[in-house]
């Protein structure tokens, strides 16, 4: 596995979990207010 594959790997996971994070957290603390 080249760097490129691992480092385009590791922001696609880093995406995934920002966004799962952002939808679990952040709007509903958003909707709160």
């Amino acid at each position: 596995m080249t760097y490129r594959v691992f480092f385009d790997e590791l922001f696609k996971l880093i995406l995934r979990l920002i966004d799962y994070f952002t939808s679990d957290f952040i709007l509903p603390a958003i909707d709160k207010v």
